[in-house]
């Protein structure tokens, strides 16, 4: 049986959400592995990564049959980690196996050259990126920061060695596929992100959702999920919160998500006396997102950068009106689904509370003119099928 191995390239550590690091499978790299198992018994799945808290290997496996590997590794900094019990062990696998594929996650950093750099071309390498850009362009975007970094440049060079073994690119940007193709042939390079289940996102009815959840049913809701970070634009979010209670009080924004900045939004909803409209909920399971989702009017994702943004997909889904900037899927979803976003820009607090206002009272009309119908080519039906075709062309070239 063909063994596929799926190896994020750094740490997770997600202690600050009350996950266990053994256990946390909410990563890309482990969703791809769980959809792959629930439609084909074909292979034999694993799931590696490094993490830096840890000090030897540790291993289990999961009711699907997925194995899952976490090895001690050394951090310098984001980017910048490298294990060498996931290398020696790589070493081992294909010394043994006689067909393995191997699916990276992740592009523009260390691990993944040495990685890519190590197997060259003894089994099909398919990697998947997670959002970022080129060292090249991260030198020229910012030259003088590039200078006090000293393994910016070198990585340029890994970049153009290693890469070179990757046998398919999972791209999120019109950018990249360009950029990739440009450089190792157009058939290498395509669109893919990660998959949304268009089946379990279907709205639930906006009073039984409300109910449900214990929210006031004559109220107005704006709902953000994702992590609270800086680089989601949540400090626009809460300025623009603070302007909009000005005009209707009773305007309310549940924040789904945890993350390492959330102690800094929190003190900022009190210092803005938003205490009273805004509520962080921290993560919820996905029956109870679903019921956020179908209970808020609207969707606010202010992201500053974004490399995909599965969220805006999920509200969607639901018929939700989406309020975001343009970054991620959001250039591609304009011309697909014409209803249903509205875009604003980035660092715009006045802007974002304009657009909640001009969508609140047409929420429920916006709904019903959405198509999640239209999104079926990013559900993971597509996105599985879609790779086990990658995986069966490479294992035919290799090893056939």
């Amino acid at each position: 049986m063909t063994k596929i191995v799926q190896i994020l390239h750094h740490s997770l550590t997600p202690f600050e959400l009350g996950v266990d690091p053994r256990f946390y499978e909410g990563d890309w790299h482990v969703r791809v592995a769980k959809e792959l198992a629930k439609r084909t018994s074909e292979y034999e799945i694993e799931c590696w990564r490094p993490e830096k808290s840890f000090k030897k290997v540790f291993g289990r496996q999961d009711k699907e049959g997925i194995t899952y590997k976490i090895f001690p590794s050394t951090s310098w900094s984001y980017g910048l980690e490298f294990s060498l019990p996931l290398l020696q062990n790589l070493k081992f696998e294909l010394a043994k196996n006689e067909k393995i594929l191997v699916h990276l996650h992740g592009l523009y950093n260390l691990h993944v050259d040495m990685i890519s750099a190590f197997i060259r071309k003894r089994c099909p390498i398919v990697i998947q990126s997670h959002g970022g850009s080129p060292t090249i362009y991260e030198i020229k975007r910012d030259f003088s920061a590039s200078l006090r970094h000293p393994l910016r440049f070198p990585l340029v060079f890994a970049e153009r060695v290693s890469l070179g073994n990757i046998d398919r690119f999972f791209v999120l940007s019109k950018e990249e596929e360009e950029y990739f193709s440009g450089k190792y042939g157009r058939e290498r390079a395509r669109i893919q992100p990660m998959g949304v289940d268009v089946d379990k996102f279907k709205p639930v009815q906006k009073g039984e959702a409300r109910e449900r959840l214990g929210l006031g049913e004559g109220e107005p809701y704006a709902l953000y999920v994702g992590r609270i970070y800086e680089s989601k634009g949540l400090s626009y979010l809460m300025e623009a919160m603070k302007l909009a209670v000005r005009e209707n009080s009773g305007l309310k924004l549940i924040l789904v998500g945890d993350g390492p900045h959330r102690a800094r939004y929190e003190a900022m909803t009190r210092a803005l006396g938003l205490e009273r409209n805004v509520t962080f909920k921290g993560w919820v399971k996905p029956d109870e997102l679903l019921l956020y989702y179908s209970a808020a009017d609207m969707f606010v994702f202010p992201t500053l950068e974004e490399p995909w943004g599965v969220v805006i997909l999920e509200a969607l889904a639901c018929k939700k009106p989406v309020i975001t900037t343009f970054s991620g899927c959001v250039p591609k979803l304009i011309d697909e689904l014409k209803d249903g976003l509205f875009v604003v820009p980035k660092r715009d607090a006045v802007a974002i509370k304009k657009t909640m206002f001009q969508v609140l009272p047409v929420a429920e009309e916006i709904s019903k003119r959405i198509s999640p119908e239209k999104l079926r080519k990013y559900s993971w039906d597509e996105i599985i099928k879609n790779t086990v075709a990658t995986y069966e062309e490479l294992l035919s070239e290799y090893f056939e």
